[in-house]
């Protein structure tokens, strides 16, 4: 009965350990965005295949694509662990596709090991949440970095196009399809628009060479109930219309085009892309030439100008995101210089070396002409990691030099990063005794005046 007892009892106590445990795990994972910088809004915004920067507030189109860069950090002295979370914010008109089945790493900057992971958040699509491993656990300074993300606008443009790039005869768009995906969750195939004349000009017969870029094939349709077989909108007939595809390039050939006409094909991905990679991007280039409407734009439309035109135009999609970020160690010391014989007497001016081991384990300086403040306090708290001695060079006027070094050790394991050491020095004296010369007795009452020496003689 006894021992049945005793083991309930162990149980329930092992019960209650494992929970305040779990309780304490989880009660150490904080939200740490008030103690990020940058994260709230991108330091810059750049179109796909652009350099230059847009308007940080502008609205982001719908069918462009666009880098949105995060100059992003951590305050120094605040403490990281593991499990705490920063939240990046997205622009109101911006939209992120997750195509990975893994979270995105944070590079830590000059490791092969990541400081944690970033996914979106799947109660706010305008948000992509950081959550830390414990690879900066012990980094109190330095923790900066870039967050790249790829994102798609979604402010409509009101021109009726569809988005994407437009030029005078053709606008280009594309997207990988987002409820078709292979058993690893990755998209299987992309979709490419092409909107040719969309102001409805004369331009004769047209020949479209598209090119098709890196990691996607051109799907080709072995039946004619293939939900991917390219179409045209509105359908055109088999006479005026025809795609040859080799390799990665697809031509096409219309007839007697005078209206917009809408055209749509899809690739294959290889799913290796998105196996290898966190971010990428699919591009798709096409060319255009015509036998009229390269003329003069306000002649009439339905009239043929005879003028030929050719356009070329590139869409990209990217997709995808980066993120980096540095992160180190660094400590100091405070030393309080007193007198020996009267301790609260703080000694002003008292001079030191700080020198540091070098990996050959002997001491080089450091840092040299360090001297105590008016209230006999040295203080250095930008020191990495490693082991320290400090060593007084020059006393105070009325106290000797102290000849024993103070050795410490900064590590990123110290809690409080701050050593305090202490040091007394001896006050200076002398002792001088007056003898007759003849029979070596004690002279007494004899007077004396004290001065200080300079290095040209006694002042």
């Amino acid at each position: 009965m006894w021992k049945k007892l005793s083991f309930w009892i162990l149980g329930l106590m092992l019960g209650l350990l494992v929970l305040m445990s779990g309780g304490w795990l989880t009660a150490r994972a904080a939200d740490l965005t008030s103690q990020a910088s940058g994260v709230e809004t991108p330091s810059t915004i750049t179109e796909d295949g652009v350099t230059d920067s847009i308007d940080a507030n502008a609205d982001l189109m719908s069918g462009q694509g666009y880098v949105l860069t995060y100059d992003w950090g951590i305050n120094d002295g605040q403490a990281i662990h593991a499990g705490d979370t920063v939240t990046v914010t997205l622009p109101k008109t911006a939209s992120y596709s997750n195509f990975l089945s893994t979270p995105i790493d944070v590079q830590l900057q000059g490791s092969d090991k990541p400081a944690g992971s970033m996914l979106p958040n799947p109660d706010n699509s305008q948000q992509l949440i950081i959550t830390f491993n414990d690879n900066l656990a012990n980094t109190n300074t330095g923790r900066t970095g870039t967050i790249q993300i790829h994102v798609q606008g979604t402010k409509a443009d009101g021109s009726g196009s569809g988005g994407g790039s437009s030029v005078d005869l053709i606008r280009k768009n594309g997207w990988p399809l987002k409820y078709d995906y292979d058993e690893h969750g990755y998209p299987t195939h992309i979709a490419w628009q092409i909107t040719l004349n969309p102001d409805n000009k004369n331009l004769g017969d047209v020949t479209l060479t598209d090119q098709i870029g890196p990691h996607m094939t051109f799907h080709q349709a072995q039946q004619e109930t293939d939900p991917y077989k390219i179409t045209t909108n509105p359908i055109l007939p088999a006479a005026d219309f025809s795609a040859t595809d080799s390799g990665s390039t697809l031509v096409m050939k219309l007839k007697n085009v005078t209206k917009k006409v809408d055209i749509f094909y899809y690739a294959d991905i290889d799913p290796q892309y998105f196996m290898t990679h966190q971010q990428g991007n699919f591009s798709n280039a096409v060319g255009l030439v015509s036998t009229s409407g390269g003329g003069d734009a306000t002649t009439d439309p339905g009239t043929p100008d005879g003028v030929p035109a050719t356009q070329n135009i590139v869409k990209n999609y990217s997709w995808g995101a980066s993120a980096t970020i540095d992160g180190w160690y660094l400590g100091g010391f405070e030393l309080t210089k007193s007198a020996a014989d009267q301790t609260a007497t703080k000694l002003a001016g008292a001079t030191y070396t700080l020198q540091k081991k070098n990996s050959e384990g002997s001491y080089s300086d450091y840092q040299t002409g360090l001297i105590t403040d008016g209230q006999g306090v040295l203080r250095d708290v930008s020191l990495e990691a490693g082991e320290y001695q400090l060593t007084e060079t020059s006393a105070p006027d009325g106290y000797l030099r102290g000849t024993s070094s103070i050795q410490f050790t900064v590590s990123a394991k110290d809690t409080p990063t701050v050593h305090n050491l202490t040091q007394s020095d001896q006050p200076n004296g002398a002792t001088l005794t007056k003898t007759n010369a003849k029979t070596k007795a004690a002279v007494p009452d004899a007077t004396y005046r004290l001065v200080k020496g300079t290095a040209g003689g006694p002042r």
